[in-house]
């Protein structure tokens, strides 16, 4: 790989990716068992082909193996710990939007969502629901009620 034509923010924000993309990545092999050995060492070598290309103060070597300096890592856990509040209201979101829409849900929707595997429109309506309340509210007005 060549970095000449990248300047140095973007070599940063590479890195940044890199890490973060192989953190996701290999959390979702392990879990899955596969070999996410692989992973760590292709990650090395974009980690090494950067360090060899003189950006040594983005590429830390760190007990022999390389590594984002300190502020890239202290960056990334700050972009994952956005995406994670993201993603925990849009899933949950999404997941009471499908759940009312298939309370509701009639012959024909169904038919439709056994034919081309897609949701109709209206679920929509549901998600903005739950959208606008989590939004305003959290989970503030949320409750569970036994029958």
């Amino acid at each position: 790989m060549e970095f000449k034509n990248y300047s140095k923010t973007e070599v940063q924000e590479l890195v940044k990716m890199v890490h973060m993309g192989a953190m996701i990545r290999s959390s979702v092999a392990e879990s899955q068992g596969q070999d996410w050995k692989k992973l760590e060492s292709f990650e090395q070598k974009i980690y090494q082909s950067i360090y060899e290309a003189g950006y040594t103060d983005i590429i830390v070597q760190f007990e022999g193996i390389l590594l984002p300096n300190d502020i890239i890592l202290k960056a990334a856990e700050q972009v994952q710990a956005e995406y994670n509040e993201e993603e925990f209201w849009h899933e949950l979101m999404v997941q009471f939007g499908k759940r009312d829409f298939f309370r509701t849900a009639t012959k024909q929707e169904k038919q439709y969502i056994e034919e081309g595997g897609w949701l109709p429109e209206r679920v929509h309506t549901y998600y903005e629901i739950y959208d606008e309340e989590f939004s305003e509210h959290g989970i503030e007005r949320l409750e569970i009620t036994k029958d």
